[in-house]
């Protein structure tokens, strides 16, 4: 009688649909869609069974699961956590090896190497806008002497919100040479100056400095400027040490308040506006 209840109980706890996976919460992503991921696990997961519903909570393998979605997604990492009764949390980092290139008139997804993978879409002509823009020169010198000049003409500004919902969250990057660009093409960008845009990126976010909305460059050996979302942006170098400028930024953001831009290209010396 005691193992005939017994039996009944685990019979109403696998198959009740109380106990079967109902909301799924994601936190960390980026360029994978929500819908996406989600219908990926419902239809290859969840909802692949015969007698044994392998969406109830005590019968899901969160390790299972972290592993078909790692098979299916490039990601640093992933956690998977049942919560109960009829819950899961997907926590995940991904692993970004891509960005946008903008050469004023299309958008291209490049890999790691500098290659088109793909072309997005035409730039919106409403995109072209005057702006105000400084150039930043200095010499090589015993005493380093910095001059600026400001000019204002008609520049292209990277629709950034709308590449972000439509694509992802992809680093974009302006070209301000123009380059013509086609499908296939192929080393259009330095892998190493590819992998520093992702990295400085992902620096000011997990730091809290800010959120990069686009970066720019004319001539990648003065630097490369990243727009943030704060009101000044940061003039940086991607081939000098990251973590050396990102001291050096988040020194001059502890003790000032820069309403312009901030340029760390220039090893201990810093400056600001």
């Amino acid at each position: 009688m005691l193992f005939c209840l017994i039996l009944s109980w685990i019979a109403l706890a696998i198959f009740l649909p109380y106990f079967r996976i109902q909301k799924i919460t994601y936190y960390g992503l980026k360029i994978i869609k929500k819908e996406e991921i989600e219908n990926f696990i419902k239809e290859s997961y969840l909802n692949n069974w015969n007698i044994i519903p392998r969406s109830n909570y005590f019968i899901l393998s969160t390790k299972g699961l972290a592993t078909e979605l790692n098979k299916k997604y490039s990601l640093n990492q992933i956690i998977v956590r049942k919560k109960f009764p009829h819950q899961l949390e997907v926590d995940l980092e991904e692993k970004i090896s891509s960005i946008i290139y903008d050469n004023g008139q299309k958008y291209f997804l490049l890999d790691g190497e500098g290659n088109v993978l793909k072309f997005l879409r035409e730039v919106d002509i409403s995109s072209r806008v005057s702006l105000a823009t400084s150039t930043i020169f200095a010499t090589s010198s015993s005493t380093l002497s910095v001059s600026t000049n400001s000019t204002s003409t008609i520049i292209h500004k990277p629709d950034f919100s709308r590449m972000k919902n439509e694509f992802g969250d992809y680093p974009i990057i302006f070209d301000k040479r123009l380059l013509p660009i086609e499908e296939k093409q192929t080393n259009i960008m330095s892998s190493k100056i590819i992998q520093a845009t992702i990295d400085w990126q992902n620096l000011l976010e997990k730091e809290g400095i800010a959120i990069v909305r686009y970066f720019s460059f004319e001539n990648p050996l003065a630097g490369i400027i990243a727009y943030t979302d704060k009101n000044w942006s940061v003039y940086w170098q991607a081939d000098t040490d990251l973590l050396s400028q990102l001291k050096s930024l988040k020194t001059v953001l502890k003790n000032e308040k820069p309403k312009e831009y901030i340029d760390v290209r220039f090893g201990e010396r810093v400056y600001w506006k």
